[in-house]
C-alpha cells in the first residue's frame, strides 16, 4: 500500500475524462484517489440520478488497486439559484430552504449508499474558505455529517479549507456535538517551494487551532509543468522538472511529517471552459490534448512520482526527520527503515525547485547518515538514475552522498532492486 494519493478532480464537469487516463493510475503506484462527487451531473433532472459516470470512476479506480476518498460538491441550478450550481465558485446550497436541503440530503444518502462498500472517507465541499460564509459551510457540514453517518456509522468525514486555519476553527465552533462526527479536514497548500508550509509553520498552527482528535491531509497541491493557464501558481516560470522536483518536495515533506498521505494534483491536466474558452491547469501528471482531452504522454512528474511510490510505500517506517546545515544550505533529512535495514531520504529544502539543475550537477557532501552499508546506493528520484555510494559503506569515515533541490534515496542496493547502476 502507498502513504500517497493522486487527484481524480474536475470529471464532475467533464474537464477531463476517466477512459482517456485510467491505463496510467494503476502503474503510477498511487493507491488513493480524490474524486468529486458533482451533485449536478449526477442528478440532471429533478429527483433522478444517473450514476453511471460517477460508477465507471469509482468501481473503475477500485478495480485498479486505487481507493477513491470522495467529495459532496457542488451545488444543484435545477432546484433554483440559492441551490447553487455545478463549478467551483458555487454557493453552498441553502439549506435553510426545505425543498433544497431534501434534495441535498437524499443525493448524499445516495452517493454514501451507492459506495459505502468502496470508500469510508468523505470530504465536504472544496475551499469554502475562498468564498462561502462561515455559517453556510457550517450548516452544510452539520446536515452533511449527520446523513452519512446514519449510512456508514464508521465514515471518515474531512472539513476542507484552501488554507485559513481561522475559518476552519470558526467552523468548528459551530459545529455543537456534529464537531465528534468530523474525523478530520483537508487543506490545499500552494507555494512556490513546497517545503514552506512545514518550515514556516502552517500546519502546526493549523493542527493548534483544531481538536485535538482531527487527522490532518494534505488533500489537493500541485506545480503545473510550464508557465501560464489556469489555476494556482500559473504565473511562475515552471517546466517539466521543476515541477516533477515539486511534486516529490511537497509529498515527501508531508510524509516525512507523519501524514496518512498527501495527494498530488492531478492525474492529467485540466481542460476548464470558462466564458466558453478553454483554459489549461497544467497541473497534471500526464500531459493532455486540450482539444480531445486524450493523454499525449506522461510527464516527468509522473515518472518521479512513480519512482517514489516504488520505494517509499507502507513497509518503510519512518523514525526521524532532521534539517541539517551543510555548506550554509538547509536540507531535509528522513530516516526510515525497511525490512530491517536503513533508508534515508534527503533533500535541500531552502530552495525552490530549479528547472535546470539535476543530479549529475550535485555536489557530494557529507551528512550524519551512519556508515552501516554493505552495498550502498543512491537512487536519484527524480530521473530514477541510481549511484553507487562508496564512501558510505561500512568503516568509512562519514558518509558523502550527491545532495540537491530534489529528494535522493540512500540504502542498500538489494533493498531497490536495481538493475540500472552508473
Amino acid at each position: 500500500s502507498s502513504s500517497f494519493s493522486v487527484g481524480a478532480e474536475t470529471m464532475d464537469r467533464n474537464y477531463t475524462i476517466f477512459d482517456n487516463w485510467d491505463s496510467y493510475i494503476g502503474p503510477l503506484g498511487a493507491k488513493h484517489a480524490r474524486v468529486q462527487a458533482g451533485w449536478s451531473r449526477c442528478e440532471p433532472v429533478a429527483g433522478s440520478y444517473n450514476f453511471a459516470w460517477l460508477d465507471e470512476i469509482i468501481f473503475g479506480l477500485n478495480s485498479r488497486g486505487v481507493r477513491p476518498w470522495i467529495q459532496f460538491s457542488y451545488g444543484n441550478a435545477i432546484y433554483g439559484a440559492t441551490a447553487g450550481n455545478s463549478e467551483a465558485d458555487s454557493p453552498v446550497p441553502d439549506l435553510t430552504n426545505t425543498s433544497i436541503k431534501a434534495a441535498w440530503v437524499n443525493w448524499v444518502q445516495a452517493v454514501a449508499t451507492r459506495y459505502q462498500n468502496i470508500t469510508d472517507e468523505w470530504e465536504m465541499w472544496n475551499e469554502p474558505d475562498l468564498h462561502i460564509p462561515i455559517d453556510n459551510y457550517a450548516l452544510l457540514v452539520n446536515v452533511t455529517a449527520i446523513v452519512v453517518k446514519m449510512v456508514q456509522p464508521n465514515a471518515k468525514l474531512y472539513l476542507q479549507i484552501a488554507h485559513d486555519s481561522n475559518y476552519a476553527a470558526q467552523t468548528v465552533a459551530l459545529l455543537g456535538p456534529v464537531k465528534d462526527k468530523v474525523h478530520g479536514l483537508t487543506y490545499h497548500p500552494y507555494s512556490v517551494n513546497p517545503d514552506d508550509c512545514w518550515s514556516k509553520k502552517y500546519v502546526e498552527n493549523l493542527k493548534a487551532a483544531l481538536p485535538a482528535t482531527y487527522e490532518i491531509l494534505q488533500g489537493e497541491s500541485g506545480a503545473p509543468s510550464q508557465k501560464g493557464g489556469y489555476g494556482a501558481l500559473a504565473s511562475y516560470d515552471w517546466n517539466e522538472t521543476s515541477s516533477g522536483k515539486w511534486a516529490l518536495r511537497r509529498l515527501l515533506s508531508d510524509w516525512a511529517h507523519g501524514e496518512r498521505w498527501s495527494s498530488i494534483f492531478s492525474i492529467a491536466d485540466m481542460c476548464y471552459l470558462k466564458n466558453g474558452q478553454l483554459d489549461m491547469n497544467h497541473k497534471g501528471l500526464l500531459l493532455v490534448n486540450c482539444t480531445t482531452k486524450t493523454v499525449v504522454r506522461p510527464k516527468l512528474s509522473y515518472y518521479a512520482v512513480q519512482h517514489m511510490t516504488a520505494v517509499i510505500d507502507d513497509s518503510v517506517t519512518r523514525q526521524n526527520l532532521t534539517w541539517p546545515h551543510v555548506d550554509g544550505n538547509k536540507y531535509s533529512l528522513v530516516s526510515t527503515t525497511t525490512g530491517g535495514v536503513n533508508l534515508f531520504v534527503l533533500w535541500r529544502n531552502d530552495v525552490d525547485p530549479s528547472g535546470t539543475t539535476s543530479i549529475l550537477e550535485a555536489p557530494l557532501l557529507q551528512f550524519p547518515i551512519p556508515n552501516t552499508f554493505k552495498d550502498p546506493t543512491v537512487l536519484d528520484l527524480f530521473s530514477g538514475i541510481a549511484y553507487v555510494a562508496d564512501q558510505c559503506k561500512i568503516g568509512q569515515d562519514g558518509c558523502k552522498v550527491p545532495a540537491y533541490d530534489s529528494p535522493v534515496v540512500i540504502t542498500e542496493k538489494s533493498v531497490l532492486n536495481l538493475s540500472n547502476m552508473v
